[in-house]
């Protein structure tokens, strides 16, 4: 090999970029990250440390993937496991609440009044909404028989009649409430 002349400098300063290279080829923290940038500088260079992990890169790189795809679906699984029991739960309530509303009397027609009432309102709980809907809505009051009924004792027009009058003068009597039981029998009977 032929000799060639170079400066003390030039030779010092190849020397220490020599030795420089070397100390991190020979640090395992480092190694990897040289051969790689060689590697990127020239990609067709042959370095078999690199070229023999890639497959192994390549399969842990399927498998990180593949574990990444598998704990997604186990959150969507929980996630929708819970969102069922949520509403299993609501249901229950739901049912409940309308169970409730029956027992207290309500009918179809006037639940589905309540149920519509609690989705304008906002309202989840039947209780809630069947008590605020009678207070905006009330019963109608109750239709008053007149006329010919004369079993509305209280009324000013219904006081008349002996046997009324005698029974509320002596309501002990046993006469007096057997006069007016045969005289309403016989209206009753048309006779």
């Amino acid at each position: 090999m032929a000799l060639i002349e170079v400066e003390a400098s030039e030779w010092a300063a190849h020397r220490q970029v020599t030795e420089t290279m070397q100390k991190l080829l020979n640090n395992p923290a480092t190694r990897r990250k040289v051969l790689e940038a060689q590697k990127t500088l020239n990609p067709d260079l042959v370095i078999p440390e690199l070229d023999a992990h890639e497959p192994l890169r390549t399969e842990i790189s399927e498998i990180t993937k593949r574990f990444d795809t598998l704990a997604q679906q186990l959150a969507d699984e929980r996630a929708e496991r819970e969102k069922q029991q949520r509403m299993e739960k609501l249901q229950q309530t739901w049912d409940r609440g309308r169970n409730r509303l029956r027992a207290n009397g309500y009918t179809d027609e006037g639940l589905t009044e309540v149920e519509k009432f609690m989705e304008e309102k906002g309202i989840a709980d039947h209780e809630v909404a069947a008590a605020a809907f009678e207070r905006l809505h009330p019963p109608a009051e109750p239709v008053k028989s007149v006329g010919a009924n004369r079993f509305d004792l209280f009324e000013p027009d219904n006081r008349g009649g002996e046997e009324m009058q005698k029974l509320f003068a002596n309501p002990d009597d046993p006469m007096a409430l057997d006069s007016l039981i045969n005289t309403t029998l016989r209206q009753v009977r048309g006779r």
